[in-house]
């Protein structure tokens, strides 16, 4: 009779744990995501970046968030960038064209050369009237959207590195999201005090010496463009290497601290030792289903953030390209050496949005994927 009375308490003590696991794996994921303050990030984004959000119908609350995604709505969302960015560039592509046209037509009238230069000064004027201004506030849009992706970033690190830590990752959470930290901090003052003056500086002086014909003036815009993408590489294979060896490293440490604790667990408590240990295991697969599902959402938000500009711009830059093909169409050399600078610009442009949006990308895809094995 007493082995029987013990065989109905264990299966009684059985049940209970079982159903904590359940309870765990049911609710613990909403209650992280309730105490996280999550939710507070959509607060830190620009109204274009929620409003494609939620027209994903992104919601972290809801782990299986990730299947509303599909590279259907991807393409169509770039798509749509597209179609927005050639109606903005379309008045500036035919004004383009139209300045290249006449300026062909008036070579026309010059005798032996005489009032080329006068042609070729006023086409220049024209194509700074056409382009600059509107290129200018899509600098400007280019800026904004890097403080605003640093911003986020600034926001969602620490609520990141609290979800590492509680997924069993601390010392590899704790140590690679301050990095992360760093790297947004960095990219915060860039675009609040050197991206903006040094994009504007370098098409003003390119524009400047092809427009005056000084050649120190043209190899200075060169050396700086081709320094610029140098250091940009060298500094991302730097941070990116330097987060991924120090995630690595650190991983093993928590991994051992995680089976020392299941191994605790299972060894001093008896008879349901072991259910316990798979229950914080359950508890600990919750949270780390949330630090993942905080990742991926990071990755759209950067996504909706860069990506807009980012479309612009190689949409500028194919109008600038196209302007040039007729421009050499027609042998106007004036006109196709102000677009070279115009050109450059754009491309460094490019640059930087990418370096900056790699940068966010990767660190955190290399962060959740290596606390993946700490496990």
């Amino acid at each position: 009779m007493k082995k029987f009375l013990k065989i109905i308490i264990i299966g009684i003590l059985l049940c209970l744990c079982f159903s904590f696991c359940v309870f765990a794996e049911d609710d613990y994921y909403l209650q992280q995501y309730k105490n996280s303050g999550i939710e507070s990030l959509d607060d830190q984004l620009p109204q274009g970046a929620k409003d494609l959000i939620d027209e994903f119908d992104i919601d972290l609350s809801d782990p299986d968030f990730v299947n509303n995604i599909s590279a259907k709505n991807i393409f169509s969302h770039i798509f749509s960038f597209f179609k927005s960015g050639v109606k903005e560039c379309k008045a500036a592509l035919v004004s383009l064209i139209f300045i290249c046209v006449f300026s062909a037509a008036a070579n026309l009238f010059c005798n032996n050369g005489i009032g080329e230069n006068t042609i070729n000064y006023v086409s220049a004027l024209c194509v700074c009237t056409a382009v600059l201004v509107p290129l200018f506030s899509h600098i400007n849009t280019v800026v904004k959207a890097i403080r605003a992706g640093s911003v986020f970033m600034l926001s969602f690190v620490p609520i990141f590195s609290a979800f590492n830590v509680v997924s069993t990752a601390k010392i590899s959470g704790v140590g690679s999201s301050a990095t992360l930290l760093f790297a947004a901090e960095v990219a915060s003052m860039l675009s609040s005090f050197v991206i903006l003056p040094l994009l504007c500086g370098y098409l003003a002086l390119g524009i400047c010496s092809s427009v005056c014909g000084v050649d120190m003036a043209q190899n200075i815009c060169g050396s700086v463009k081709k320094i610029m993408l140098y250091i940009m590489s060298f500094a991302f294979c730097i941070f990116t290497g330097v987060l991924g060896l120090q995630s690595t490293v650190t991983a093993a440490a928590d991994t051992l601290g995680t089976k020392t604790a299941k191994f605790m667990i299972n060894s001093s408590v008896p008879m349901v030792g072991p259910v316990l240990s798979e229950s914080l295991g359950t508890v600990l697969a919750s949270a780390r289903l949330l630090r993942s599902g905080a990742a991926v959402y990071a990755i759209i938000a950067l996504s909706a953030i860069f990506l807009p500009p980012l479309v612009q711009t190689l949409i500028w830059q194919l109008v600038i390209k196209a302007a040039g093909f007729v421009s050499g169409m027609f042998s106007l050399k004036g006109t196709d050496k102000i677009l070279t600078p115009i050109s450059d610009a754009l491309t460094l442009t490019i640059g930087i949005i990418l370096f900056i949006f790699a940068l966010f990308v990767i660190s955190l895809s290399v962060i959740t994927i290596i606390g993946r094995s700490s496990v």
